[in-house]
């Protein structure tokens, strides 16, 4: 798995995901298979968030997020393609004043650590 974010000035931020993992039929609710069958599958994904205000004491940001799913063929007719897509918006609450967890890069400003799923 590899994520990172680009704070842009404390208020927006772009941030991208992209992992590639074993999961099982189980996991993967497919029952036309035995459980323990193993799949390789990916994801990529590419979001932004905004910082819109603060309520009782809490940040409030909104953000929109879409993936790309990468499937074997075997899936294919579980999933209706090997490239299953998806999308969410959001609306992301979290204490006034907290900073993402994760080392700041020093000499790239606006570069930090730190996820927002």
């Amino acid at each position: 798995m590899l994520e990172s974010t680009v704070d842009l000035d404390g208020t927006n931020a772009f941030f991208g995901r992209a992992e590639y993992v074993r999961k099982s039929a189980a996991e993967l609710v497919i029952p036309s298979v035995p459980p323990t069958t193993e799949y390789d599958v990916g994801a990529l994904a590419l979001g932004f968030q905004r910082t819109v205000g603060t309520v009782a004491g809490l940040a409030a940001g909104l953000g929109v997020r879409g993936s790309l799913n990468f499937v074997p063929s075997s899936l294919d007719g579980a999933y209706g393609s090997r490239t299953p897509v998806g999308a969410a918006i959001f609306l992301q609450l979290r204490p006034a004043g907290a900073r993402e967890g994760g080392m700041k890069m020093n000499g790239m400003p606006g570069l930090h650590g730190g996820s927002h799923d």
